[in-house]
């Protein structure tokens, strides 16, 4: 059985505003008075090994704006491991994992406090957190890709100066192999 479910749900004030199920559109009507909002997408699939779930919180102020100016503050958070051909780093070792943050829809970077990242080995059993540099107007997240682990799940935050915000799971988001070199 292949499965590949989501599902978008919005809050504006707390208060819920609606709901869709994956691959209905998630158009929802919203009063123009400015509020505060929170856009939660949870999407599941079984088809492929790698990104088997993702769960992305949105949260951000918005308001009336003119017609074609419509473009939502959200936040994401960009990953770009060094993986071979099959999706997979070597396990066994330390791991530099670098790390973006970028507005959806706008070509310059936001500017955002330090991203945060937890690791799980264990399918989100349990998580702990990865130490976080910057590296110019990126970052860097340190991982020590235990022995014995599967894959890797990622878990990471971040928030702009306007106080925008997201929160990004991804299970499985990449697999570990052999050691480089063995």
């Amino acid at each position: 059985y292949i499965s590949n479910e989501g599902r978008t749900v919005l809050y504006r004030n707390g208060e819920l505003i609606g709901e869709s199920e994956f691959g209905d559109g998630g158009s929802f009507e919203v009063p123009s008075e400015a509020a505060e909002y929170r856009i939660e997408l949870d999407h599941t699939q079984s088809m492929f090994e790698l990104t088997t779930q993702q769960r992305i919180t949105w949260t951000f102020e918005s308001a009336h704006v003119a017609a074609g100016d419509a473009r939502l503050p959200l936040l994401v958070v960009r990953y770009t491991p060094e993986l071979d051909e099959r999706g997979r780093a070597p396990r066994g070792r330390d791991f530099c994992l670098p790390i973006s943050v970028q507005q959806f829809g706008r070509s310059s970077a936001p500017r955002s406090s330090d991203p945060t990242l937890d690791v799980s080995y264990d399918d989100g059993a349990t998580w702990q957190p990865a130490r976080v540099e910057r590296d110019g107007q990126n970052w860097k997240a340190w991982l020590e890709h235990p022995r014995r682990a599967e894959y890797v799940s990622l878990r990471a935050s971040a928030r702009d100066r306007h106080g925008n915000g997201v929160e990004h799971t991804v299970m499985r988001a990449y697999a570990l192999g052999a050691q480089h070199g063995t």
